[in-house]
Formats: structure tokens, sequence, C-alpha cells
């Protein structure tokens, strides 16, 4: 499957690594993942979403509400999370601007980055500054 969702090593987040042509329903169904999460766990206050190695992401008008969806259902546990996006060109960035506009309305602190270290540093800047 060439998108996974996982928790970190610490608990406090989940990864979302995606490659070759990821979908939109690959997608939605690490969103659905998460969702259950913080429903059972005070845990969870960062997402990493690795796409660095992803091709494409072909996502539909209706995949992309569901998504949108499941972040909502999200952000009513956790409105003050934190989401870095790894991006390996510019028509996926694209996309995540996209998604990033409309989630930001959620409260969530978002920052689409180039690498995975870049990323985890933007993270692990925001948890330090935070109150967890």
């Amino acid at each position: 499957m060439p998108y996974d969702t996982q928790l970190t090593d610490d608990y406090m987040g989940t990864i979302h690594v995606g490659s070759g042509v990821v979908t939109g329903a690959e997608i939605v169904e690490g969103c659905k993942s998460v969702a259950v999460l913080v429903q059972s766990t005070a845990n969870f206050h960062y997402k990493l979403v690795d796409l660095s190695r992803a091709t494409e992401v072909r996502i539909s008008p209706e995949e992309f509400e569901e998504i949108m969806e499941q972040d909502r259902l999200i952000a009513q546990q956790r409105p003050h999370d934190c989401v870095a996006i790894v991006v390996p060109n510019d028509e996926i960035r694209a996309l995540a601007e996209s998604w990033r506009k409309e989630a930001e309305k959620l409260g969530w602190s978002i920052e689409i980055l180039p690498s995975r270290e870049q990323a985890m540093a933007w993270i692990e800047e925001r948890m330090a500054g935070a109150q967890v």
C-alpha cells in the first residue's frame, strides 16, 4: 500500500507516508484511523504527512471533502495540533496548499516543507513551545 499510517515512537503523533501514486481513498482511510485515535488517547498532538516518495496524488473533489470532514472531527478533539507536510514537487505542493487553505480554519498550525528532516525540526520546535 503506497500510503501507510503509524503512531510515532513517542506516541505523541502520527506519521503518514505515501509513495508512488497515492489515492484519495488511501488518505481518507489514514484520516479515519487518526479520528479513531484521538477518541481514545490524549497524547496525539501532531501529524507528519511525508509525501517525499510520492510521484502523484490523485484526489477527487468528493475525497477531498471526506478528508476535510475527517479533519474537522479530529480538530474537535485536537484544535491546536500541528501538521507538517513533506512534498516532492510543485503539483503535490499545490494540492497541499489547497488543503492547508481549508485546514487552517480548524485552528491547526500547518507547514509545507521540502524534506522530512525539516518537517521534524518544525514539529519539534512547535512541541517544545506547546503545553502538552
